[in-house]
C-alpha cells in the first residue's frame, strides 16, 4: 500500500485489520472497550512528539478578544499536530457514546482524555447543539453533536 494514495480496497483491508486487533485486545483484557476507531487513534498518534504547552504566554496573547483567542487555540492545535477543528475533535472523542445522555463535565473529561491539548474552556456542548449565542455551524443541523435534554445534560447524537 502507498500511504499517499490509498484505494478503497486498501481501506477495507485496513479496517479489517483494525477490527481484528480490537477483537484481540478485547479478548486479551476481557473488555469491550477497544474499537477499530480507538486502534486508528492509537496508530495516528504513534511517533508524534508531544510538546508541552508554553508556561508564560506573552502579554499580547493574554487578551480576552474572541478572535485572538480563536487564533491562539488554532495555533496551539497546529503546534501539537492537531489538524482537526474543535468540532471534529469533540465528535471524534464522543463517537462511541451515541445515544447516551452525558453531563457537561462528563463530556469535557471524555474530550480532554482523547485530546489532552484541547482547551477545556472551548468545550461548550450548547455550541454543538442548539440555542447558544455563538454556536458552531453544526448547531440546528443534522451534523450537530448534541441535543440538549436539560440544563447541563446532553444526548450524544
Amino acid at each position: 500500500m502507498n500511504e499517499n494514495s490509498l484505494s478503497t480496497k486498501d481501506g477495507v483491508v485496513l479496517i479489517k485489520i483494525m477490527q481484528r486487533k480490537a477483537a484481540q485486545l478485547n479478548q486479551l483484557f476481557g473488555t469491550s472497550e477497544w474499537t477499530p476507531r480507538k486502534i486508528d487513534m492509537v496508530l495516528w498518534t504513534y511517533g508524534r512528539q508531544s510538546v508541552p504547552p508554553k508556561e508564560n504566554a506573552p502579554a499580547s496573547q493574554k487578551t480576552k478578544s474572541p478572535r485572538r483567542r480563536e487564533e491562539r487555540i488554532n495555533q496551539r492545535n497546529r503546534d501539537h499536530d492537531l489538524p482537526l477543528s474543535n468540532h471534529e475533535m469533540i465528535a471524534s472523542a464522543l463517537e462511541t457514546f451515541h445515544g447516551k445522555v452525558l453531563t457537561t463535565s462528563e463530556i469535557k473529561k471524555i474530550v480532554i482524555s482523547a485530546f489532552p491539548h484541547f482547551s477545556e474552556g472551548r468545550m461548550l456542548p450548547n455550541d454543538h447543539g442548539f440555542g447558544n449565542k455563538s454556536p458552531c455551524r453544526c448547531a440546528g443541523t443534522v451534523k450537530r453533536i448534541f441535543d440538549r435534554i436539560e440544563a447541563g445534560k446532553y444526548l450524544v447524537l
